[in-house]
């Protein structure tokens, strides 16, 4: 009996054996499936999150786009406004070389016309008043329409950057 104790014996461990191997293996094999599970999850959340990061990074680059265009739209308005205004002064330069020409040789004309000494001291002193005081208008003018120019060449760009702070604090406010 011995012999057949020990074979059933033998059978039964040898039977628990593999009872314990198939166990193993479908454990095993459950735990692969798992993984598997788990690593396309993982696969499909990085591709979600990769994909949220580019359209945002697509977005923030089409909004730098935009705001370099409304910046070089700013700039080519600026840009005419003072070429405009630099076409404004120099016309009205040239209108002051004439005026100041055709005072000075007015005044000559008097001058090599005076009847005496102190007549042509006089119409010199007046002409010299005169023209200082023209000059001086002359460069009142010009500074007022520099002035003038200056502030309206940097409104274009001031706007701009009003409204891309307007924008920032609209992005940051949402």
């Amino acid at each position: 009996m011995t012999t057949k104790t020990s074979t059933k014996t033998a059978a039964k461990t040898a039977k628990k054996k593999t009872t314990k191997k198939k166990a193993a293996k479908a454990k095993t094999a459950k735990a692969k499936v798992k993984v598997q599970k788990a690593s396309q999850e993982v696969k499909e959340a990085a591709e979600e999150v990769t994909e949220a990061a580019e359209k945002r990074f697509e977005g923030i680059v089409a909004q730098i786009r935009e705001n370099l265009s409304e910046a070089r739209e700013a700039l080519a308005e600026s840009g005419h406004v003072m070429d405009d205004r630099r076409r404004e002064i120099a016309m009205q330069l040239i209108k002051n070389m004439q005026e100041n020409a055709d005072e000075t040789f007015d005044s000559l004309e008097h001058v090599v016309n005076a009847d005496s000494f102190g007549e042509t001291l006089r119409i010199s002193r007046d002409a010299l008043r005169s023209g200082i005081e023209r000059n001086v208008r002359q460069v009142k003018d010009i500074a007022e329409v520099a002035a003038s120019s200056t502030k309206d060449s940097v409104e274009p760009v001031a706007e701009y950057f009003a409204n891309l702070r307007d924008k920032a604090s609209s992005r940051t406010n949402a």
